[in-house]
């Protein structure tokens, strides 16, 4: 029995090979479409004269700072699709090509991985690199400029066409460098291991996944940075309705207490209050029959009158 399968890129996990054929099909073709639109939407309004007119008052992505930050994280999806398109097609190409080259049955330590050591795996890493740092930075853009739009709505701090330009520009610089930088560490240290070595996280292209001191320092790190930016930008973008609940809160508290109060002072003062009702109760049954007995009088007085 051929075992081919289970030295391929996904080590045949038919879950995980079945969901990355899914998120390609439907990620890759949606994320082009949008970049490819957004490109072309200015361009035809300003080559057409009928798209102007019609345009004239629609933003586009050279005219909206907001529609320019969701341009740039569209790209970075893109990249993203692309990635798991690599990583499918390359499990697909590696199940054939181990299927040939061992005919009978192998093991672990006799399959070479030509895969995690590859360029095709380089260009994984580093495209899967830069959209997991580039979607938590341009999230977190986006929240503040969410943020300056909708809660502070009259303030004069927001962003231009010109300063989320330059906003994106820098990020895509700084995390390109970074990643670059990673990217080359990694393959540094995954050389040092055989090519016989078969592991989920190097045929992911992930990196190598070992607790040494300084790549524990770097994980903290990338982990800590993701972990503010995606809590700042909920925190920025339900700023709202995070007041309301707080007030609802407060609200509802301030009635418990009360609530509570009461009834301490009804627990606490039961004797006095069961003194003053009966001293209330009291008071009703002497002045009651003075009532009806005035009321029987000028009955007995109307009664003659009546007659007469």
């Amino acid at each position: 029995m051929n075992k081919s399968g289970e030295y391929s890129v996904y080590l045949d996990n038919e879950p995980v090979r079945t969901f990355a054929w899914v998120i390609t099909l439907i990620g890759l073709p949606l994320n082009a479409f949008l970049v490819g639109f957004m490109i072309w939407e200015p361009w035809s309004i300003k080559h057409s004269k009928i798209r102007r007119n019609h345009h004239v008052q629609n933003p586009t992505i050279l005219k909206s700072p907001s529609l320019w930050f969701f341009f740039n994280l569209f790209i970075c999806d893109l990249f993203a699709s692309v990635y798991i398109l690599i990583l499918a097609i390359s499990d697909a190409y590696y199940s054939y090509y181990y299927k040939n080259v061992y005919q009978f049955n192998t093991n672990f330590s006799r399959v070479k991985n030509v895969w995690f050591k590859s360029f095709t795996c380089a260009t994984a890493h580093f495209l899967g690199k830069v959209t997991i740092s580039m979607a938590a930075t341009l999230t977190l853009v986006i929240a503040i400029d969410r943020f300056l739009l909708i809660v502070r709505l009259f303030s004069k701090k927001k962003f231009t066409m010109k300063a989320s330009q330059i906003i994106t520009t820098v990020i895509w610089i700084v995390d390109f460098s970074l990643v670059s930088g990673l990217a080359a560490y990694h393959f540094h240290s995954i050389m040092r291991f055989l090519s016989y070595t078969i592991r989920f996280d190097f045929n992911l292209c992930l990196g190598d996944s070992s607790s040494t001191f300084a790549r524990t320092i770097l994980k903290i790190l990338e982990l800590s940075y993701y972990l503010v930016a995606y809590i700042v930008s909920f925190i920025s973008t339900n700023n709202k309705e995070i007041k309301n609940i707080k007030i609802s809160i407060w609200i509802t508290s301030t009635v418990y207490v009360r609530e509570t109060l009461s009834v301490l002072y009804l627990v606490f003062r039961y004797s006095d209050i069961k003194k003053q009702l009966y001293c209330w109760r009291s008071n009703n049954a002497i002045i009651e029959p003075a009532i009806q007995s005035k009321t029987f009088s000028v009955d007995q007085v109307g009664l003659p009158e009546i007659q007469k």
